[in-house]
């Protein structure tokens, strides 16, 4: 709760806790959280759904089949995407936090990599309970006749509204106490991370197209050809 309502301060009290072994549980829960979710999701569509459709004279048979199976995959999901989302969480988190420390370094910061991976871990369980939160609801009100879905749709506007503040006022409060940067450095290291993250993106692209080409340029070369060696 610290960090939806008071996230520069929690930030600041917490920098003395920060250790990395806490930073990697603390994006594995919530990637774990997300996981379950979704799952649970996938288990409903297939479980709850299929029946009352098939209810449906109109709906195809094809179709009830194929929700039937969701739900089992649902099942099976409930189980292995839990643990897929926090090994996925941190992995992806520490590669993150790996660019923007290094963004960091360059604008001359010199706070540790564990600290500020743990300030940044902070706000992952909150945001991911906060964002199945605001679509439970969604879900919920949109069941009201004639103006649910309109209740529901400004709900999540509002909850996107919120977390963004939030969640940057969080951001740039974890960046500061990590390096005791200034409002100006936070959005040079800023610029710099998304810069570094723009040309991985590119390098990987660029490698595993030409992989790919290489793969197959054997086989081109016989079909224009039509000389198999």
């Amino acid at each position: 709760m610290g960090i939806l309502t008071k996230p520069e301060e929690t930030i600041a009290a917490e920098k003395a806790k920060a250790s990395l072994k806490q930073g990697v549980i603390n994006f594995a829960i919530a990637g774990f959280i997300v996981g379950l979710a979704l799952g649970i999701v996938l288990a409903l569509v297939g479980l709850v759904f299929a029946p009352l459709l098939a209810m449906n004279p109109t709906i195809p048979q094809e179709t009830l089949n194929n929700l039937q199976l969701l739900g089992t995959v649902g099942l099976i999901s409930i189980v292995v995407l839990p643990i897929v989302g926090a090994i996925v969480a941190i992995v992806f988190s520490l590669i993150g936090n790996l660019i923007w420390w290094l963004a960091a370094k360059i604008v001359e910061g010199n706070g540790p990599f564990s600290l500020q991976y743990y300030l940044f871990s902070l706000s992952a369980v909150p945001t991911a309970l906060a964002c199945i939160g605001a679509c439970l609801t969604a879900v919920i009100l949109e069941m009201i006749p004639i103006i649910g879905p309109l209740i529901s749709i400004i709900i999540l506007v509002m909850a996107a509204g919120f977390l963004s503040i939030v969640l940057l006022m969080a951001y740039v409060a974890a960046v500061k106490e990590t390096h005791g940067f200034t409002t100006l450095q936070v959005a040079l290291t800023t610029g710099i991370a998304h810069a570094i993250l723009l040309l991985a993106i590119i390098v990987i692209a660029v490698i595993v197209g030409v992989a790919i080409f290489l793969a197959a340029a054997p086989r081109l070369f016989v079909e224009q050809v039509g000389f198999v060696p």
